[in-house]
């Protein structure tokens, strides 16, 4: 089948039918795929993003941004080691909210508390407190 484009040209119409079914059947499957990730293991990830910053709201940030990638790298045709990669972007995402913070309040390195405390701090930091100190979040916001 044939079709003639606006600037006058005859172009075959079929390739660029197989191209957008590949294109939908990419898509189909990265969304089976990444929905049966998030049912599997959302609550892991969740938890593991609230551990590094002990606020939820931020933690289901990170999550939603690693799924989003996670979605659009399979849709272009990447293959992704799933755990690994979910993991690695919720780490460097919630990393680079907090550079961003330091950037933006021009504050020193050392009057902000780490994301990833010591372990041999021994002390428990109340959820949502270590990182909202870090950004700089009233906790009567709370």
């Amino acid at each position: 089948m044939w079709t003639v484009d606006q600037t006058g040209p005859v172009m075959p119409l079929a390739p660029n039918l197989r191209r957008v079914e590949r294109e939908d059947a990419l898509r189909e499957c990265a969304r089976r795929e990444v929905t049966s990730l998030y049912l599997e293991r959302a609550a892991e990830f969740r938890n593991y993003a609230i551990s590094l910053v002990h606020d939820e709201e931020l933690a289901l940030d990170a999550l939603q941004e690693a799924f989003m990638r996670y979605f659009a790298a399979l849709c272009a045709g990447t293959r992704i080691h799933a755990p690994r990669a979910v993991y690695r972007v919720m780490h460097n995402y919630l990393s680079d909210r907090q550079k961003e913070y330091r950037v933006r309040n021009e504050t020193s390195i050392d009057y902000i508390p780490k994301i990833f405390p010591p372990a041999s701090a021994g002390r428990r930091i109340r959820k949502g407190s270590a990182f909202s100190m870090s950004c700089g979040i009233s906790s009567a916001r709370r």
